[in-house]
């Protein structure tokens, strides 16, 4: 069976992930936001639908199609099997090339690519010119005994002889021109051959100068004083001596007894300073020598240079000094050069002409060597020049011999044969034209070729109308034309609309397959498992069977022996215990039940622990872990007439070093214990009982800190309305059993009745007295009994007590007595105490769709901090018109879609998306009250449509997918809120902008089913206001053209209203004509309940919705001239209207609703306020206002 349970669990499962996964995808696929599809659309499925019915005239041209065998669903879209530029080049082809043009072109040309081109040309004649002008300036050089020699020699020989010559001359000229003659002298002895002085004086001068700049790096910044006038040489040896005999350890000594050395060089010592200190110790001295040797090395150095130039270096800083010596180092080398380039040439020049005499000293003789191997190359270089041009008019000379040549080949042999560039230019420029006209209708035919076997139909079109500018358009736009076809292919193969729909259907027929079997499965489990440790131990069945046999003679507990019974059961239950996993029981039965021991559970969960009071501590004990469930805003047990200081007592006596031992006591409950002792409690908030109404009084009273959220909304059955006040006239106090007859009376009347209507059919009844000390409850249930068949009680389970009665129990309708009545003996008392709020938090929260409060006292005569008082104005409150927080009006709204343009992002707040927009004008076109982005504990619904007896809600999904986790998430959320009483609609947002009749037609239907709506009326999408204006038009509705959000775009309801489009069927007219029966016989039917409880007129009003109060105000205002009143009059006009004389704080309360009621129709578009002479209200949309109701 457990086997069986688990297939089948799992097999739900699969189905359910299966279903999800197909949906998901599905959603997804509806919202993901396509960045760049068939590389023109973006956006969701929707936008992309528009987007290509927008392009549709556009790209009308494009008669070529698709084939039927290209899927484009998961699939990447077919290139355009042509290049949009191939298309431009063809019609530009077409256009460019004249008959002429092509049967000149056809003749025989001479090939370009035979032939220089323009700028070739040019730099050839240019070439020519100039090495014929060089040629010829130097022809005088070739009188050179090495010219014949010299010849033999190729050109690039020759250039780089040349370019060798012109640096040797160079570097010869240099010396020659410079400011001193020292340089010129030695490069004629080199040149002669004695160059060995100057290497020895290049090489000693190298060293001195390396050793120079290598101590100067040390000694350069050694500040020197006191030497004198004394020899550098002289001292330095005086140093030498001084500092070996100071590193030897010798004395200074003093007077006569120094010895020689000190003596010699005492002058040191006293008069010498390095970095101003005294020269005095071996370190010292070692810088002393070093700084003497460095000044030493520098004389020596300008002695070496001394024979060719002086170098005043005595006036001029260390190192600019050391920079001169490098400066004519540098030129030395410079100049030492020389001879190794005269000798290397020697070499080459050898061997072309041995033995010839080169006087390379000579700057003329070098000249005129280098002059003539530079006439040789420009003799060289003219040859060549004429010789290219040559080859280019034997070319085209060839050419010209053929057949059918065309002229263009002659005038350009004749310009080379001249060396004519302009007319080179212009022959060539003619044949290259003629060139590019033969490759344009070679290319021309190509491309026709090729391209007709794509798209014959378009090439068709474009060969026989090609001089139209249109096609200028269309080919700069043949890829989008390709990109729209592609998508209407890809849009007409999308999935069906509907298959969300039915994968939705599936998901939760999986779900509640899964959670039926698994339940199946829990409870297979816990008896397998209960029956195994019965089977393990056969002594725990028979304790079993003997403890249900011993609880079995406990009987009623009364008897002689029950107590004999019960110590049985407890012996047996411990033998049995742990083949059972759970135990159920009050309190009571627990030291009846079981043995009392430390941790005989596992886990102990109490609930309702604000009822029970110290004496359930022992629990705690019992357990390992310990769950404490309740309210400590609910009833507590109540100690009536018990003496509290003997219990202080015992606390002080035996709980003295426990912290707060005041909780160990009444009138504490466990709860409140726990909430101490425990730390913070999980509040659980969401609160599936009580409608709305009703839990909001609760909050209000017991919960501002953190109230409890709603789950319960409006039902397609739900009551109305939920809070119901009715004053008993006549209601009296009977002092003595505290009952009120008349209330009593007034209550069973009401259930009577209310047994009687249809729409409590099913419904359970609960009568609660709200004085507590009273016999009220006991007075109506004698009264029901009397009056009531006792399967009626039994099936409507009507039970009759207090608050303490109800305490953890719950009623579909609550009745409440007030019991408390205006009396000659005083003021009626005042109940604000916390006991008193937690009795009236229990009695209205008992109720899950109706409270029903009869009291014979109005709020004028209870105190201000009653609780009977509050409850009494939180009964009569006027529902809170939802969209008085809107920030604007429906026709404020359609005027904003209509004028703005759409970009995602720029939607009126607090719309979503611009989807969302053009729902909410759909459904308040139909007349319906819709709230946008509406709330249920933290989960945001698109629109909710608040009407008749129900709220729906509507999802748009369109824009915006957050993955499947999410979805599931919010999947989830809207099955909760489907089990606590809501109803879901989505629409696709493709569905909707490709027919929005047939994407809200189910939205309508289940309207209609629950709102009492004819079932053959069906609306269409826009208003019945406009559809009035636009009667007789004879234009047919057209979604076709219908999309989401674009700039510039309208929304649907707003384009149709523009466009006065709208059709009528019977069923319309009908319906038109019930409504206006209906305006003309004054008759304003709130809802199709059938409810006989007698109101006064002005009740009547008051508790009506600010929708039913506009539409007694619209009915009012088309019968005023021009249907327009005062503002100030309304309240006037709908007290005449419904017979009502008030004054005071009702008519205030009268002006309110009015008020209200004026807010709403402002918002919905039906009624304007303007200012004339006073304040006026303007009927809009007169005999039309049938479709808001």
């Amino acid at each position: 069976m457990n086997q069986n349970l688990h297939t089948e669990l799992a097999n739900a499962r699969r189905e359910e992930a299966k279903a999800f996964e197909a949906l998901c995808a599905v959603r997804e696929k509806e919202t993901f936001t396509h960045s760049s599809l068939f590389s023109m659309y973006e956006g969701t499925i929707s936008e992309i639908a528009w987007q290509a019915r927008r392009d549709a005239g556009t790209f009308a041209w494009f008669s070529d199609r698709l084939p039927d065998s290209i899927t484009l669903i998961n699939q990447p879209p077919p290139p355009l099997p042509v290049e949009r530029t191939d298309a431009e080049r063809l019609l530009h082809l077409l256009r460019q090339i004249t008959p002429e043009d092509e049967a000149n072109a056809r003749a025989h040309l001479l090939p370009l690519s035979n032939i220089p081109s323009v700028d070739q040309f040019r730099a050839m004649v240019l070439a020519e010119e100039k090495a014929k002008m060089a040629f010829i300036n130097q022809k005088h050089c070739l009188d050179h005994p090495t010219a014949d020699a010299l010849s033999t020699l190729s050109a690039i020989e020759l250039s780089e002889l040349l370019d060798e010559f012109d640096d040797f001359h160079g570097c010869l000229r240099g010396a020659k021109n410079t400011d001193s003659d020292w340089e010129w002298r030695i490069a004629e002895e080199i040149l002669r051959g004695n160059s060995v002085p100057f290497e020895a004086l290049k090489m000693t001068s190298g060293e001195l100068l390396d050793h120079i700049q290598r101590e100067a790096k040390e000694v350069s910044d050694i500040e020197v004083a006191g030497l004198g006038d004394k020899s550098h040489r002289a001292i330095l040896q005086d140093v030498r001596e001084l500092k070996v005999h100071l590193e030897q350890g010798g004395r200074k000594g003093l007077l006569m007894f120094r010895p020689a050395v000190v003596k010699q060089g005492l002058y040191l010592m006293r008069e010498v300073t390095i970095d101003g200190r005294r020269c005095d110790s071996p370190d010292s001295l070692s810088k002393l020598e070093r700084w003497l040797q460095l000044h030493e090395s520098i004389k020596k150095l300008g002695e070496q240079w001394g024979a060719l130039t002086v170098v005043d270096t005595e006036h001029l800083p260390l190192n600019q000094g050391i920079g001169q010596y490098k400066q004519l180092q540098a030129r030395l080398e410079a100049t030492l050069t020389l001879g190794k380039k005269a000798t290397a040439f020697n070499r080459r020049l050898d061997a072309y002409d041995k033995g010839a005499l080169r006087l390379w000293h000579d700057l003329e003789a070098v000249g005129r060597l280098r002059n003539l191997v530079a006439v040789l190359i420009a003799q060289r270089e003219l040859l060549e020049a004429s010789h290219t041009i040559a080859e280019a008019e034997a070319a085209v000379h060839g050419v010209c011999l053929q057949p059918e040549s065309a002229a263009e080949n002659h005038r350009l042999k004749n310009a080379i044969h001249t060396r004519s560039v302009e007319e080179f230019i212009r022959s060539y420029e003619e044949l290259a034209s003629l060139w590019k006209c033969r490759l344009a209708y070679e290319e021309r035919d190509q491309l026709l070729s090729v391209m007709a076997a794509e798209l014959p139909e378009i090439i068709q079109a474009l060969t026989f109308s090609f001089q139209d500018d249109a096609w200028d358009g269309r080919i700069s736009r043949l890829g989008d034309a390709w990109n729209w076809l592609c998508a209407d292919k890809w849009l007409s193969q999308m999935a069906d609309p509907r298959l969300e729909g039915l994968l939705n259907q599936q998901v939760k027929q999986a779900r509640s397959k899964a959670s039926s079997t698994l339940s199946k499965l829990a409870a297979e489990k816990a008896w397998q498992h209960c029956m195994v440790s019965l089977d393990k131990n056969p002594q725990a069945y028979q304790n079993l069977m003997a403890w249900s046999t011993a609880i079995a003679n406990v009987g009623g507990g009364t008897g002689k022996f029950a107590e004999h019974h019960r110590q049985i059961a407890r012996e047996c239950l411990d033998g049995c215990r742990d083949a059972v996993p759970a135990w159920v029981m009050p309190l009571y039965k627990v030291l009846e039940t079981v043995h009392v021991r430390r941790e005989l559970f596992d886990v102990v969960i109490i609930d309702e622990a604000s009822q029970s009071g110290v004496e359930a501590l022992f629990l705690s004990f019992l357990t390992k872990q310990i769950v404490v469930v309740g309210d400590d805003q609910q009833i507590r047990p109540d100690y009536v007439g018990l003496d509290l200081t003997p219990v202080h007592q015992l606390q002080a006596k035996h709980l003295f070093d426990i912290p707060n031992a005041f909780l160990f006591g009444p009138p504490q409950s466990l709860f409140s214990a726990a909430a101490v002792f425990f730390g913070t409690p999980i509040r659980l908030r969401e609160h599936f009982r009580c409608m709305p109404e009703i839990i909001s009084f609760s909050n209000r009273l017991c919960y501002q800190d953190q109230p409890l959220v709603p789950l319960r909304q409006f039902g397609s059955k739900r009551l109305t309305p939920v809070l119901n006040a009715h004053y008993i006239s006549g209601g009296y106090q009977v002092e003595r059993t505290k009952v009120n007859p008349v209330e009593a009376e007034a209550v069973v009347s009401a259930i009577e009745r209310c047994c009687e209507d249809p729409a409590f059919a099913g419904k359970t009844f609960g009568v609660i007295s709200l004085l507590h000390s009273s016999d009220q409850a006991q007075a109506i249930e004698s009264l029901l009994i009397k009056r009531l068949d006792a399967e009626e009680i039994e099936q409507r389970n009507i039970v009759c007590g207090d608050a303490y009665d109800f305490q953890g129990d719950e009623r579909d309708v609550i009745f409440l007595s007030m019991v408390s009545a205006r009396s000659d003996h005083g003021r009626i008392g005042t109940m604000s105490d916390d006991k008193a709020k937690r009795r009236f938090n229990v009695a209205v929260s008992r109720a899950r769709d109706q409270v029903q409060l009869f009291h014979s006292v109005q709020e004028g005569e209870l105190g201000q901090s009653c609780l009977r008082r509050r409850l009494l104005a939180h009964m009569k409150q006027p529902p809170v018109d939802p969209t008085a927080q809107l920030p604007w009006t429906v026709e404020e709204l359609r005027q904003f879609a209509r004028n703005n343009p759409r970009n995602r992002g720029n939607q009126p707040s607090p719309f979503d998306s611009w989807f969302e927009v053009d729902v909410f004008l759909s459904i308040a076109g139909q007349g319906h009250l819709a709230i946008p982005q509406y709330e249920v504990h933290g989960y945001r619904i698109d629109i909710v449509i608040v009407g008749g007896t129900r709220k729906v809600a509507v999802e748009c999904d369109g824009d915006w997918w957050h993955g499947p986790q999410q979805y599931a998430e919010d999947l989830h959320r809207q099955s909760q809120l489907e089990r606590c009483g809501w109803e879901f609609f989505r629409v696709r947002g493709s569905h909707f902008y490709r027919n929005p009749d047939d994407s809200l037609l189910p939205l309508w239907k289940m309207m209609e089913t629950h709102d009492g709506v004819d079932e053959n009326f069906k609306p269409s999408v826009f208003s019945e206001d406009r559809i009035e204006e636009e009667k007789g038009t004879g234009i047919k509705p057209n979604v076709g053209q219908q999309g989401p959000e674009q700039p510039g775009d309208k929304s649907v309801a707003t384009r149709k209203a523009d466009s006065g489009e709208g059709s009528e069927d019977a069923s319309t007219v009908e319906a038109k004509k019930e409504v206006r029966s209906a305006r003309r016989a004054k008759i304003t039917p709130l809802s199709n309940k059938k409810f006989t409880l007698t109101k006064s007129p002005l009740d009547q009003v008051l508790s009506m919705t600010p929708r039913d109060a506009g539409r007694v105000i619209c009915n009012i205002l088309e019968e005023c001239p021009n249907y327009t009143s005062k503002k100030d009059d309304l309240t006037k006009r709908v007290c005449k209207h419904f017979g009502i004389i008030t004054r005071g704080a009702p008519k205030n309360q009268l002006t309110k609703k009015i008020g209200w009621a004026l807010t709403y129709l402002k918002k919905a578009g039906k009624v304007e306020e303007y200012k004339a002479t006073n304040i006026r209200v303007r009927l809009l949309h007169p005999n039309g206002q049938g479709k808001l109701f």
